[in-house]
């Protein structure tokens, strides 16, 4: 069993023959007895419905941001009232980005479908007041060893550990306890490919929100630019979960406080690298307890997107690991078996865009809505 969990580390991914076709599942568990496995298909993005499955397939292909008026009205509404959706008009967005420099090769991926569909989700969740957080997956802050090559180069800079445009003014009194906190909101990402400097966020959290930002669309880009650090990973599902614990989001001096709400769909997107068990976030049944318990206990409350390797599943993007069991990595068993509306995107994927238009049109459909048209 050792043997196991040892190889369920070792993560091989590359692409298959027909890399330019993503799958993406949202799995629904039946309420008793052994939860049966998803059917994973390859179509052109139809959505088929069987009793407690619902699988989603996307062909990837060149997306833009939609145009186009919401179906019932425009503008932010607060509430829709006890008659509306059961989001109440509200949705919290949390991403937490694996910075680990093993996704040097796979981040711009994230990055490049990130700018492009980030004004369509600006757009989407147009009807609703909104909140918008990145947790921190360091412990710590920036490029490990940049401390001291920025001291050694007079604070002017930390090439060649760190990109030529690190923030080395950063260290000098600028940093915030938060800004150093793992699962923390991030307004201040470092690294290779990002935003190196401190995102001005119109709410004076850390995290951004339609009702104060004067551009929602501009915070949004800086703070979902957190780039890549150091070899450092496997904190993307640690961070997703610790982000939302009341202590940091009820309790006074929390650094998400009240980031969540209690009548707010919360939609996750996490970027790993981590495609194996007994990892530092503990066994998914905990992740899905500590996210179910934000929402009071409500699985129509919750979304998931995980951009993740898929080596044990039995048709994977990635090269498959035969050393182990099917769905027996526990990112895998989280969105596959365990959590109630997820959609498991293939890190080794050509194109995530098909993946984060899956969960906007399903968190969308979850709150009562539909996309633009």
């Amino acid at each position: 069993m050792r043997l196991l969990a040892a190889l369920a580390f070792v993560v091989s991914c590359a692409p298959t023959t027909s890399a330019g076709t993503t799958t993406t599942t949202t799995f629904t568990p039946t309420t008793s007895g052994d939860a049966p496995e998803p059917t994973l298909v390859t179509s052109t993005g139809n959505v088929e419905t069987t009793g407690t499955e619902t699988t989603s397939t996307s062909t990837s292909t060149s997306t833009g941001s939609t145009s186009g008026q919401h179906p019932t009205t425009t503008g932010v509404l607060p509430d829709f009232g006890p008659d509306g959706p059961d989001c109440g008009g509200k949705i919290d967005v949390l991403f937490a980005f694996d910075t680990s420099r093993n996704l040097a090769e796979h981040y711009p991926k994230l990055e490049e479908a990130l700018q492009e569909l980030l004004p369509t989700f600006v757009e989407w969740f147009g009807n609703f007041d909104t909140h918008w957080l990145v947790a921190n997956t360091r412990v710590g802050w920036g490029i490990q060893g940049c401390e001291d090559e920025c001291a050694a180069n007079d604070g002017v800079m930390c090439w060649p550990v760190g990109p030529p445009a690190y923030p080395c003014e950063a260290y000098d009194g600028e940093l915030t306890e938060c800004d150093t906190t793992f699962a923390a909101g991030v307004t201040y990402p470092a690294g290779f490919d990002a935003a190196n400097q401190r995102c001005i966020l119109g709410s004076g959290q850390l995290y951004a929100t339609s009702q104060d930002a004067d551009d929602l669309l501009a915070e949004l880009q800086c703070i979902t630019q957190t780039g890549v650090t150091d070899v450092y990973g496997l904190l993307a599902e640690k961070a997703m979960v610790d982000a939302v614990r009341p202590t940091m989001t009820k309790v006074p001096g929390g650094c998400n406080l009240s980031f969540l709400r209690d009548e707010a769909l919360l939609v996750v997107i996490f970027f790993s690298n981590y495609g194996g068990v007994n990892g530092p976030a503990g066994p998914p049944e905990e992740w899905a307890e500590v996210l179910l318990d934000a929402k009071g206990g409500n699985p129509d409350k919750v979304v998931v997107l995980g951009i993740s390797p898929d080596v044990t599943l039995p048709d994977p993007v990635c090269e498959k690991n035969d050393m182990v069991p099917d769905y027996y990595a526990h990112t895998e068993q989280f969105l596959h078996l365990i959590m109630k509306h997820a959609i498991h995107g293939s890190r080794c994927a050509d194109d995530y865009r098909p993946f984060l238009l899956d969960v906007l049109t399903l968190s969308l459909a979850l709150c009562g809505e539909n996309p633009p048209t």
